[in-house]
């Protein structure tokens, strides 16, 4: 099929559409054609059908019109429905036409291009099953999935969705998680594994144990991410909205004072060349073009971000991401692997095997979701984690906790210091994690991890876009130097709490320079929540996803250039349409100041220009 057969029929596809929106559209054409014969004819009575085909093509639009006049909620159509009634009064009914038929076809347009973008969307908020196999007291029963409640246990069959977050407790097989984290390969989970909800089960029957409930789950997540992303305006959005209001009103008084003014300078015998003046200036500063395209080319860029697993949680963080300047990182899980391996297990007391240290360890950091924890769980036995009470996490910092009525302090140096347990000097220097119990130190464990072999090009991108990386880690500073220098980083701060990482942010947007902050653990929270734009890898961890502004399904950090390349384009297309209809706007303006200009040039200046700005939203390249 060649190029000019495709345009072709995507024209034909979207004049079909159109008219599936607009039946009224073939009656009301009708109606004008036997109208233009009869005038032509010369018979007094077609004057009668121009009316009809203004009355069927512009009811809808007429009715909203005067029901917002009505409540002194003055919108666009009412500039429209006063233009045409404007226009019929003087015999201007051709025009008349026009100005519904184009003001029509654009409202045809803009929710062609909106239900284009929903479709982005929809492809990810189908990501949850309605329906869930609850396995309980030895029967199997279907029910709706948002049903299943904590301790629940349900049945997943091969090629189904994954409902809530859980356990396996029975069975094996392979995981699909594409759609959740990314991940392009089958993932092997058995027994004990915990699964993410709209996972997709490859292989065999498994049976889960419900941790969370559907809505809280990690799908359920991204869901609500989603929502609140529809919600959540730009200044400029939220600006546009609120001026369009009061602007229309300043339309229609204006349009009226200038009636008055033209009536008194022409005279009364001029009457219909000063209502045409005065309906040719309302039409023209109709604010449409502006009013739709804005929120439109935002809602398509949040809508195909989307699809590449980069999701907006609303305009305004799109907007902040395209002025960042400097972006903060996260070392662990952001530009490393994040999948931390145990190097080495240090035992400092003779009552304490390298065992005991890394079981006690595991099993302290049992609820942590820091990659510490995730490396210490592969390696260890966690039979025993039930002894292990009161446990209490410091994010930054490690965990206390009671175990056989002893106390446990585990974690790094700050902690154990902090609460009087002598650490001597002799130390290895490249444990990550140490642990005493009742206040004497027993043991350590060194880790390792690697550098993401995205980082590099990802840092470089950023460079070439004028965009500065600063590296904000936890970590020792021998480690945090290396990872900087690998990626080509010249800026880098080590051995932070997450109140470190925080105060550094601010000194540095004090400079009034517009931040990004983009990490994934408990202990980012408050610099993803404070930065002009927090991003979060990976939606594993709730309080992470719920900080940030913007969400990368994917745990991949080369989606950071991207994202700030999309928000780039879509923001220089707001500026451009905005731009583009005042300049339009103007000119027409100054033309109907001095001339009798006609009302299908005002006509252009408002729905011409807004189906312009419509294409030029929807042809962003992303």
């Amino acid at each position: 099929m060649t190029m000019t057969n495709i345009k072709i029929k995507a024209s034909m596809h979207y004049l079909k559409t159109v008219l599936d929106q607009n039946p009224e559209f073939i009656p009301s054409l009708i109606l004008f054609c036997i109208g233009t014969i009869f005038k032509f004819l010369n018979l007094s009575f077609s004057y009668v059908f121009f009316v009809l085909s203004v009355l069927v093509c512009g009811f809808n639009v007429f009715v909203s019109g005067l029901r917002s006049a009505t409540k002194l909620k003055f919108s666009e159509k009412t500039l429209i429905t006063i233009a045409s009634v404007g226009s019929v009064i003087i015999n201007e009914s051709f025009e008349a036409f026009l100005i519904l038929v184009f003001f029509r076809i654009g409202e045809s347009l803009e929710k062609i291009a909106k239900s284009k973008s929903k479709e982005d969307i929809n492809k990810i908020s189908k990501i949850l099953p309605d329906t869930a196999h609850l396995f309980s007291n030895g029967t199997e029963k279907e029910i709706t999935a948002t049903k299943l409640n904590p301790g629940d246990i349900f049945i997943v069959y091969p090629f189904e969705k994954i409902p809530c977050d859980g356990t396996i407790i029975e069975g094996k097989t392979y995981l699909n998680l594409n759609a959740i984290t990314g991940e392009s390969l089958p993932v092997l989970a058995g027994v004990g594994s915990k699964v993410l909800s709209g996972s997709i089960n490859t292989n065999s029957t498994i049976k889960i144990k419900t941790e969370k409930i559907a809505k809280e789950s990690a799908a359920g997540r991204i869901l609500r991410l989603i929502e609140n992303g529809i919600k959540n305006k730009a200044k400029t959005e939220t600006y546009i909205n609120k001026f369009s209001r009061k602007y229309t009103l300043f339309v229609i008084l204006t349009s009226v004072i200038l009636f008055f003014v033209f009536l008194y300078i022409f005279g009364f015998n001029n009457f219909n060349k000063v209502l045409k003046k005065s309906l040719a200036f309302m039409v023209t500063s109709c604010p449409c073009s502006i009013v739709i395209s804005v929120p439109l080319t935002f809602f398509y860029g949040i809508g195909k971000s989307a699809n590449l697993k980069i999701l907006f949680k609303g305009s305004k963080y799109l907007e902040a991401l395209s002025r960042i300047n400097t972006v903060f990182l996260d070392k662990t899980g952001t530009l490393t692997k994040g999948n931390l391996e145990i190097e080495k297990i240090y035992s400092f007391n003779k009552n304490f095997s390298n065992e005991d240290v890394l079981n006690i360890c595991a099993n302290s950091e049992i609820y942590s979701v820091h990659p510490i924890a995730k490396a210490l769980e592969k390696k260890s036995n966690l039979e025993d984690f039930s002894k292990v009470k009161n446990i209490e996490e410091f994010p930054g910092f490690g965990v206390k906790a009671i175990m056989d009525s002893k106390e446990i302090l585990c974690g790094n140096l700050k902690l154990l210091k902090e609460n009087g347990v002598y650490i001597e000097n002799t130390m290895p220097k490249n444990l990550m994690l140490y642990l005493a119990v009742e206040k004497v130190l027993v043991g350590g464990i060194s880790f390792s991890d690697y550098l993401n072999e995205k980082s590099k090009e990802t840092i470089k991108k950023l460079k070439n876009m004028g965009i500065k990386s600063v590296i904000l880690s936890g970590d020792k500073t021998k480690i945090t130097k290396e990872i900087a220098n690998n990626c080509g980083i010249s800026e880098f701060y080590s051995n932070l709490l997450p109140e470190d990482k925080l105060n550094i942010l601010n000194k540095f947007k004090a400079k009034n320079l517009t931040t990004a902050f983009i990490g994934d653990g408990i202990n980012d929270a408050p610099s993803l929540a404070s930065a002009d734009c927090g991003i979060a890898i990976g939606i594993r961890n709730s309080v992470v996803t719920e900080s940030a502004g913007v969400v990368f399904l994917n745990n991949d950090i080369s989606l950071l250039p991207k994202a700030i390349e999309i928000s780039k384009k879509v923001m220089k297309t707001v500026k451009f349409n905005i731009f583009f209809s005042i300049l339009v706007k103007m000119l027409v303006l100054s033309l109907a100041a001095f001339l009798t200009i006609p009302t299908y040039l005002a006509i252009f200046a408002d729905v011409g220009v807004t189906l312009i700005s419509i294409r030029n939203a929807i042809s962003i390249k992303l």
